[in-house]
């Protein structure tokens, strides 16, 4: 699977974060607190998929376009490296399927790799996380590769699809942020935890060019 950024962390964002851990003002849901905890809405995430060229050929890469849009009412934490296999934060895993639902070769990251020296929570916020306002999204141009998914190799017609998995940002450095309680609180943004499923594109593989 290859990745090409179609978004990065701003510097507007940066500046934003160090802010946010700067104020004392009182956060919609801190980073330690859950949507029940403080009896606000839950935050709500869509991964929206589409693909980049209808020229597909046999044995040929597949360009998706991958948007995860924040569909709630608060600004809310997204994983930067959401397409980095194997990265432990968060994962992007795809599903293809011919018209049988047959799935042939699937491949997938494991997770082998944590920040495992000490950090504050600015620097793991600002590497690896981006706050997402509402109704804006982040996203990245993913190229499914034929070795990767072996039924890319014949042609058909395919139906590709989806999950964003992402751990509470806090829960996923064991131990090793070092922050103040008054930080969590100082931050307009909340934690989002668990899956979600995109939505399902066709993509017509044609015979390769003789």
């Amino acid at each position: 699977m290859i990745r090409q950024k179609s978004l990065v962390l701003s510097l507007c964002s940066a500046l934003w974060l160090a802010a946010g851990l700067q104020s004392s003002s009182q956060a919609f849901r801190p980073l330690s607190q859950s949507a029940s905890e403080t009896n606000g809405p839950p935050p709500k995430l869509a991964v929206h998929l589409s693909q980049v060229s209808d020229d597909t050929f046999a044995g040929e890469h597949v360009q998706v376009k991958v948007e995860i849009w924040n569909e709630g009412s608060g600004d809310v934490f997204v994983c930067k490296d959401f397409d980095k296999p194997g990265w432990p934060y968060c994962s992007l895993t795809f599903r293809v399927e011919d018209a049988s639902g047959h799935t042939g070769k699937q491949t997938a990251g494991v997770a082998d790799f944590y920040h495992r020296i000490r950090q504050s929570l600015l620097q793991a916020l600002m590497r690896d996380w981006l706050p997402l306002r509402p109704n804006h999204s982040y996203g990245a141009i993913i190229t499914l590769s034929a070795d990767a998914y072996d039924l890319l190799r014949e042609p058909g017609l395919y139906r590709i699809s989806s999950k964003y998995t992402s751990h509470a940002p806090l829960s996923s450095y064991q131990g090793t942020v070092q922050f103040e309680p008054s930080e969590l609180v100082s931050l307009h943004v909340e934690s989002w935890e668990g899956q979600t499923e995109s939505n399902t594109i066709e993509v017509q593989v044609f015979p390769r060019k003789r």
